[in-house]
């Protein structure tokens, strides 16, 4: 299982709220993402990137409880801008990039 860190940090500083829009641009497998869409019930929204498809299927099972509230998109967060247009993802009232080391994925190697 996954353990996002510094989870309480994230939401302190992010400050979800119910309505917002929020790109976590290392969706990984949605442990901030699920904090985030929690904290922002019943209505806020999440945009989740990753360039790992495997990883993004995970998530996308993961947050299959948030239903229409979750937007998964494959691409790279250096790429945010050019996705944000693509996707058309609303301006966003928190980001989050987690860039830390992904143990999830060196376990599968």
């Amino acid at each position: 299982m996954h353990v996002p860190v510094l989870l309480k940090e994230v939401i302190y500083a992010l400050q979800p709220r119910e309505g917002g829009i929020y790109v976590d641009g290392t969706v990984g497998a949605g442990g901030h993402a699920t904090a985030l869409l929690t904290a922002s019930s019943p209505s806020g929204q999440l945009y989740g990137i990753d360039q790992d498809l495997q990883t993004l299927e995970i998530a996308r099972q993961i947050l299959a409880p948030f239903r229409e509230r979750v937007h998964l998109i494959h691409g790279n967060f250096k790429q945010l801008a050019q996705l944000a247009q693509l996707h058309d993802i609303p301006p966003a009232h928190g980001i989050l990039l987690d860039l830390g080391v992904s143990s999830m994925q060196f376990e599968q190697q």
